[in-house]
């Protein structure tokens, strides 16, 4: 076991750990980070792995955190647990604020993993190789249920550069065979491909399905196996059944409810109810005209004869205005009769 700047013990390093942070800025709920460095079974012996831990720490934090560093052999492989405080040691900003931040290359994690790697080739000892990424929990679980829409496309791309002559030739077979394809060679992302008519509603890109996959990978392909074959003096049918074109069905549209009937609107500004309650209050209102005497009449008897220039049918609608003109005379502005 090692320590920089604090006690080696837990209890000590703890309390010289918070001694620190009281003096820092308080910014963060960090309060330490952890490392494990492993080695490979029967590398280095533990004397060996805590030399490359504690020169991992002094490349890695120059001084500036305190840490606790210890060897376990609890395992196969030994490795290093290294426990550093977030606050620095003289002017109190947090590990996380001065080297955590900004793109994920640049931050301090891929820096650590190259500084290890750095110090194992210096000792001789074997460093991993960075692989391709690999595959989410959600696509694992996918595989095993066998609904992995990327295992899917994997198999049927295989498939159509085997019987591809070029990769032109490829994209159009693709069509055929139920791979819609988007093509941009000018774009980031140039090839992403999604399988037609089994559910699948993103384009995956070509790059996360392997490195078997990509333009120029799948362009060097298609030229090994043109080559190989003509070679060989055989043709693709003959080592596997060629891929059956799929017919993509286009989804049915779904039908549109029917609008609900707007209500007509009458034309009249009074309901044809209301018009009919009026005319029967009107009916039972309305006074019996009685004859008019030559007393008792607002207006003169209009004469029908034959010079007149009114017409029978103007002069009846005449004589039924002036009736009512005298009822409603009567009713509102005379007095009632005795």
């Amino acid at each position: 076991m090692q320590s920089y700047a604090c006690r080696a013990d837990s209890r000590g390093a703890a309390a010289d750990f918070r001694a620190v942070r009281a003096n820092g800025t308080g910014r963060t709920e960090i309060l330490a980070h952890h490392i494990v460095q492993s080695f490979a079974p029967n590398e280095v012996t533990p004397e060996q792995a805590l030399q490359i831990g504690e020169e991992l720490c002094d490349r890695f934090l120059q001084g500036n955190y305190q840490y606790v560093l210890a060897v376990h052999n609890d395992k196969q492989h030994l490795h290093c647990h290294i426990i550093f405080n977030n606050t620095n040691l003289y002017n109190g900003l947090s590990f996380t604020y001065e080297h955590n931040q900004g793109k994920v290359k640049d931050r301090s994690w891929a820096q650590l993993r190259a500084i290890s790697d750095e110090l194992c080739k210096e000792h001789g000892i074997s460093v991993i190789e960075p692989k391709s990424k690999g595959v989410s929990h959600f696509e694992r679980d996918m595989q095993k249920e066998g609904k992995s829409w990327k295992d899917k496309l994997r198999v049927r791309i295989a498939e159509v550069m085997l019987y591809s002559r070029d990769f032109k030739d490829f994209l159009e077979k693709c069509s055929e065979c139920g791979i819609e394809y988007v093509y941009k060679p000018s774009n980031n992302v140039k090839l992403k491909f999604r399988l037609s008519g089994d559910g699948q509603q993103r384009f995956t890109r070509a790059e996360t399905l392997g490195e078997g996959f990509t333009v120029e990978s799948i362009t060097e392909q298609i030229a090994e196996i043109q080559e190989k074959l003509s070679a060989a003096n055989v043709t693709p049918d003959m080592l596997i059944e060629p891929p059956k074109p799929v017919a993509v069905l286009k989804p049915e549209p779904k039908p549109t409810p029917p609008k609900p009937a707007e209500p007509v609107q009458s034309k009249r500004l009074i309901s044809e109810e209301l018009l009919a309650r009026v005319r029967e209050q009107k009916a039972s209102r309305s006074p019996k005209l009685r004859a008019n005497t030559p007393g008792e009449s607002l207006s003169p008897p209009i004469e029908r004869g034959s010079g007149s220039s009114i017409g029978n049918g103007r002069l009846r609608a005449s004589r039924a205005g002036i009736l009512c003109v005298e009822w409603i005379c009567r009713k509102y502005f005379l007095p009632p009769c005795a």
